[in-house]
């Protein structure tokens, strides 16, 4: 009899719908978390990667062009120095 008890009760949870959707929760879960985690990564690597070459081409196109409509040089330089230079470099 006890045995015929574990069956009965082991058997039964495959009449319970509840089971059905918990197993369609664990389905869907991996999937879905496997592409959270290869978007997070390659969105994070991505980003970083793209901010230290937009970082380093803007500090090497200002170190290389000396450019006199840069944030710095006008940050730099006083309006009225700004507004007085002849050849566009400050002299």
């Amino acid at each position: 009899m006890p045995q015929d008890q574990f069956l009965t009760k082991y058997f039964t949870i495959f009449a319970k719908p509840k089971m059905y959707l918990t197993l369609l929760c664990l389905f869907l879960a991996f999937p879905l978390g496997l592409a959270y985690f290869v978007l997070l990564v390659v969105g994070f690597s991505l980003g970083f990667s793209l901010l230290i070459v937009c970082v380093a081409g803007c500090w090497i196109r200002h170190i290389v062009s000396h450019d006199i409509f840069s944030v710095d040089c006008l940050m730099a330089m006083g309006s009225d120095q700004f507004w007085n230079m002849e050849s566009g470099y400050n002299q």
